[in-house]
């Protein structure tokens, strides 16, 4: 299950997956206009890259984080509009 919600230019995501990874307690989505260049800021602030920004089958691009708890955190740009 997944829903976006919207606040004014922001757009964050809550899911639930019937299957959760070992050791999450919550796992946060949330968009970049740049997934790539938000990734490289993350990194360079000392972030964890779990996984490296790539394309995805549905479209978008989508990285995965560490938060300072060691929860995940998928960055994403959503797909160029047609």
């Amino acid at each position: 299950m997944y829903v976006s919600v919207v606040i004014g230019g922001t757009s964050v995501g809550l899911g639930a997956e019937e299957r959760a990874m070992v050791n999450d307690r919550i796992a946060l989505w949330v968009y970049a206009d740049d997934c790539d260049a938000a990734v490289d800021r993350l990194r360079d602030a000392g972030v964890e890259v779990v996984q490296e920004p790539a394309d995805q089958p549905w479209g978008e691009r989508m990285a995965i984080v560490h938060d300072p708890d060691g929860n995940r955190v998928m960055v994403a740009s959503r797909a160029p509009a047609p």
